[in-house]
């Protein structure tokens, strides 16, 4: 066996906020993306996490792929970049 996916869940103050999502490229397509990420919102859940979040960009295909396995948009901000 080997690893195919990872995810990162950081808690703090009553918030599970998860990321690093990624899966090998060999396995993309098969629900391991979906796995880790349902898994992460659980254990948000048994750490006692009120809100359960995630970043994504509107339009990019992250975003449709987390509101298609239940996560909600609540808000939207603007995003800063330095070159």
């Amino acid at each position: 066996m080997e690893p195919v996916a990872v995810t990162t869940l950081t808690n703090f103050a009553g918030i599970g906020y998860i990321s690093n999502v990624g899966s090998l490229k060999k396995v993309r397509g098969k629900g391991f993306g979906k796995t880790a990420s349902l898994y992460s919102a659980q254990q948000s859940v048994n750490n006692g996490n009120q809100v359960h979040a995630l970043a994504t960009e509107e339009g990019d295909y992250p975003n449709e792929f987390y509101k298609r396995i239940g996560f909600e948009t609540k808000f939207s901000t603007l995003g800063f970049v330095k070159r």
